[in-house]
């Protein structure tokens, strides 16, 4: 210590205590709003409800599919078997099938075997709107184009609305059931009727329903070879009114052995599927 009498030491002052500001509040847990919390917990649901609704819709889509194509081919299956009755009861009363297409006097093409058929599948009014001795685009028959009867369209195939272009078409060769303008009879078709081609499904043939004009063997196969591996495979129409389903697996050979109707071919049973 210094030893300066003037020096006093005084002590040291105490601290004065800091009184709280009355501008000062106390700090408060802040209150959520019970509208805040609504919105919140409702968005988790619907966040949770999307979520598993897309889970769930990936799950069940392969099943959705699988039932849709399975009940398109049954119905494409039923159309053929209405064309095959409807052909049997021509040959019924003409004693031998339609020809692929009429002619005129000239042998020129006129119409196609399918408005042939149309009294046999209900459609005689339609039917009676025709002028058969005109060809299938003279004014009158053009106009008809659009009423073609559901059964010559596939379900198996989405086509523009109105479409009036078919999907089912015979085989077109000198020794197929529907040869040309000639008709063809039961007992004409020598290696069986069971074994033999009359109508094949077709994606796409271009051809409107009532034109005379159908699809070569080659053009035929070609569409059958496109279905390999596919589960649906191609609806074919025997000549005894049965229904078939093949694929790629069924060789070209083989096929066109049951094109004809008198080869001699020797092919198995089985070789064709019976469709579901």
């Amino acid at each position: 210590m210094s030893s300066d009498p003037d020096f006093d030491a005084q002590p040291p002052e105490s601290p004065q205590p800091i009184e709280p500001s009355d501008s000062i509040e106390p700090a408060v847990p802040r209150k959520r709003s019970p509208i805040m919390i609504i919105a919140v917990v409702l968005g988790l649901l619907v966040l949770g409800l999307l979520l598993s609704g897309g889970i769930l819709t990936a799950l069940l889509m392969p099943a959705v599919t699988t039932t849709r194509s399975a009940s398109r081919q049954a119905e494409s299956a039923n159309n053929l078997k209405q064309i095959g009755l409807a052909l049997l009861n021509y040959h019924e009363a003409y004693e031998a099938f339609p020809p692929a297409y009429t002619t005129d006097e000239d042998g020129q093409p006129l119409l196609s075997w399918r408005v042939l058929i149309l009294p046999f599948m209900q459609q005689s009014i339609l039917h009676e709107q025709f002028v058969l001795e005109e060809p299938w685009d003279s004014p009158n028959n053009r106009s008809l184009l659009q009423y073609m009867p559901p059964v010559f369209g596939s379900p198996r195939y989405d086509q523009p609305e109105n479409s009036n272009e078919t999907n089912y078409v015979t085989i077109r060769s000198e020794d197929s059931v529907f040869p040309g303008d000639r008709s063809i009879r039961i007992r004409d078709v020598i290696d069986g009727t069971t074994l033999t081609v009359a109508v094949v499904e077709m994606k796409e043939t271009g051809i409107p329903w009532t034109r005379p004009d159908d699809v070569t063997p080659q053009q035929a196969y070609a569409a059958i070879a496109g279905s390999k591996g596919s589960t649906e495979g191609t609806n074919i129409l025997l000549s005894d009114g049965s229904v078939r389903q093949v694929d790629g697996q069924l060789t070209q050979s083989e096929f066109e052995a049951m094109v004809t109707r008198r080869g001699g071919e020797t092919i198995a049973a089985d070789t064709p599927q019976p469709a579901e």
